[in-house]
């Protein structure tokens, strides 16, 4: 009989998993302040744990902590969102390429299971889980290239590119173009077209270099609801 226990995880990787969600699903604005005794008392715990947590997230680069200021969701420049742009396009185009070659089948299921339900979440109008369903696509040929070192280089970028994708959520973005790019790379996939595919996944990664991020004042908290979600 298996009677094996999970160990309950530490607190502050609650906290950490739980603020980097609110932030990266729209519940701040770019630039909010985040005030330790605030978080603490959302989450009905001492600062300790909210300081470690912090401490991840800034890792992680959402989060930026001056010392004698405070702490802030992250912001961004167009120039920092080129320089993301250019990161995924050659992680992901060569992740793309190494798992198609060593195992083409299991990725055209896991890609065109995701891509199904990115379809009905659109039309559902469900904005939240479409964008996370996006990331999953993203991620999951990441992971089925099998390469740790691609793997951990994307895990550096991620969460921040997912966080800018929710915040320009409701934004001008060409989001019918980037949703019919995913059926395009599987389709290609599909017909032994590696070289189209890579094509276009370098196309659609550059998408979000358009972006004029001048105004940040335009891409505020989108997600209040999650606000309150985050710390139950």
């Amino acid at each position: 009989m298996d009677i094996t226990f999970e160990r309950p995880q530490p607190l502050a990787k609650l906290v950490s998993d739980k603020l980097r969600t609110a932030i990266v699903e729209g519940a701040f604005s770019m630039g909010q302040p985040l005030s330790e005794n605030m978080l603490a008392k959302l989450f009905n715990i001492s600062k300790t744990p909210i300081k470690h947590a912090l401490t991840e997230l800034r890792n992680e680069g959402i989060v930026e902590i001056i010392p004698q200021k405070g702490t802030y969701v992250f912001t961004v420049t167009s120039e920092d969102v080129a320089q993301l742009c250019d990161m995924r396009e050659i992680l992901e185009a060569k992740a793309l390429q190494t798992a198609y070659e060593k195992n083409k089948t299991q990725m055209l299921c896991t890609l065109e299971a995701i891509y199904n339900m990115m379809l009905k979440t659109r039309e559902a109008h469900d904005t939240i889980e479409y964008l996370r369903l996006d990331s999953s696509y993203h991620q999951a040929i990441m992971d089925l290239s099998k390469n740790p070192y691609l793997i951990n280089g994307y895990k550096g970028i991620s969460v921040k590119t997912r966080a800018i994708l929710f915040h320009l959520a409701d934004s001008p973005l060409d989001h019918k173009d980037r949703f019919e790019e995913h059926g395009d790379i599987l389709q290609n996939l599909k017909d032994g077209n590696l070289k189209k595919a890579v094509s276009i996944i370098q196309k659609h990664v550059q998408r979000l270099a358009r972006v004029d991020f001048s105004r940040l004042e335009d891409f505020g908290a989108r997600n209040m609801a999650l606000l309150s979600q985050a710390f139950l």
